[in-house]
């Protein structure tokens, strides 16, 4: 089993680490590897396929936003006649 791992900075915000990790599984009693129990794998089947649903459903709400902020982006910095201040104080 191969987890694909992102570990997040919580004071950045951002991305701190990526890793794959190579899962085997061992049973001590035989010292050797062997293989998941069915009732495990069809635990962590499930979970995968939560996974998948979750991140398409989180992935069309993240691009509605960048949607949204796009257009107000055209409405302000992009509209005719718009301008940058740059170093001014606002009164």
């Amino acid at each position: 089993m191969t987890l694909d791992v992102m570990i997040l900075s919580e004071v950045r915000q951002r991305t701190a680490a990526r890793c794959l990790e190579d899962c085997v599984i061992y049973d001590y009693r035989k010292g050797r590897k062997t293989t998941l129990p069915l009732w495990m794998f069809e635990q962590l089947e499930k979970t995968f396929d939560l996974q998948e649903i979750s991140k398409s459903e989180n992935s069309r709400k993240v691009k509605g936003l960048l949607d949204r902020v796009r257009e107000l982006e055209k409405q302000t910095w992009d509209r005719a006649g718009a301008e940058e201040v740059v170093g001014e104080q606002i009164s």
